[in-house]
């Protein structure tokens, strides 16, 4: 026999609700952790070869001098053959 509502009172009303909005934070909560795995990377890995400068690096790859520098966390030029930086896909 279903109650009626002044049997169960506002508090089941209350519960549920206060479920509902755990529920909803736990699905954002694992959405979060999960959703960077789908997403497809917005860097392009690139081996620095003797004779780079990163404004060379950045030219052929289409992208600023300074987007570069901030991919990488640059304040200096200097880089190195063999070292392996982030380019940013356009």
């Amino acid at each position: 026999m279903p109650l009626e509502k002044s049997e169960v009172g506002d508090g089941g009303i209350v519960a549920k609700a206060a479920g509902a909005v755990v529920a909803a934070g736990v699905a954002w909560s694992l959405y979060k952790s999960v959703g960077p795995l789908f997403i497809k990377p917005k860097m392009q890995e690139y081996q620095i070869v003797k004779g780079d400068t990163l404004f060379s690096i950045a030219h052929s790859h289409g992208v600023s001098l300074q987007a570069l520098k901030d991919a990488n966390g640059f304040v200096e030029d200097d880089i190195y053959a063999g070292e392996t930086i982030s380019i940013p896909k356009r």
